[in-house]
């Protein structure tokens, strides 16, 4: 993830939070205590929502480049077949 989304991101989480922010983002685990919180806080919603939006980016462009090798890769045993190699 790009330090500067968690970190504009994080911080719109109190600090009394910040640990479990970061647990959260990253495993997807929470205290209810943290789950409370973020349902009635709006800048710990979006900080959440910036973090997810960045991961799920992330993802995609992994994504991305993982079918363009494997292209790649089919796209070189089809020329070492034709020359013989």
């Amino acid at each position: 993830m790009h330090s500067s989304v968690y970190e504009q991101a994080i911080k719109k989480v109190d600090s009394q939070y910040r640990t479990d922010f970061a647990q959260f983002v990253e495993s997807g685990e929470a205290k209810q205590e943290f789950l409370d919180y973020i349902d009635r806080d709006k800048d710990a919603q979006d900080a959440v929502e910036m973090v997810f939006i960045e991961q799920s980016q992330e993802l995609h462009n992994l994504a991305i480049k993982m079918r363009e090798n494997k292209k790649e890769g089919i796209l070189e045993k089809i020329v070492k077949r034709i020359l013989g190699k």
